[in-house]
């Protein structure tokens, strides 16, 4: 399956955000290309994150596995992150504004489970969101980063599909 999650909307893009992390884990994921040397690990160096790493889960590996997000790995969009903040925090994206449509390459999804965000800097649907991966796709699934637990799960063809999922946050 290869997921292509572009929203294009006409509305003026921001050239600067940031993803809100609460106390405690979140999942999150960068909704733009990141510009060259804002665009690693190295995003978090400020997060106090208690002893903990930041992780990824990488299914094409085999057996599929957790990696840790260290200070030179490549952050991307359509790729969830979970990080742990002692304290509510806010980690500052700069995006590459060399490529005006912010178009991020796709990526292919193994088959199982997959962490991934999606490309836009608006709410939407989750129908809208998973049109790239349609009929294909199953179950998806948020974290509330304020009450930490997992969000009701999203099921494809089920009304729960008009669930709203959120920049900057995984699934």
């Amino acid at each position: 399956i290869i997921l292509i999650v572009a929203l294009f909307l006409v509305l003026p893009c921001a050239a600067e955000t940031s993803i809100s992390l609460k106390t405690g884990w979140n999942f999150v994921s960068t909704p733009k290309i990141l510009a060259t040397g804002y665009n690693t690990g190295a995003i978090f160096g400020n997060v106090n994150m208690g002893g903990h790493s930041a992780f990824m889960w990488d299914g094409s590996q085999t057996p599929p596995r957790w990696v840790t997000v260290l200070a030179t790995t490549p952050i991307q969009p359509l790729y969830g992150i979970w990080v742990y903040s002692v304290s509510d925090t806010e980690v500052p994206l700069n995006f590459d504004t060399t490529n005006p449509m912010f178009i991020p390459s796709p990526r292919s999804l193994p088959e199982g489970w997959s962490t991934i965000g999606f490309t836009g800097l608006y709410q939407t649907s989750a129908r809208n969101t998973y049109l790239a991966v349609q009929p294909d796709w199953v179950t998806s699934m948020g974290f509330n980063a304020v009450t930490q637990s997992y969000e009701p799960a999203i099921f494809n063809g089920d009304p729960s599909e008009s669930t709203v999922l959120y920049p900057t946050r995984g699934y």
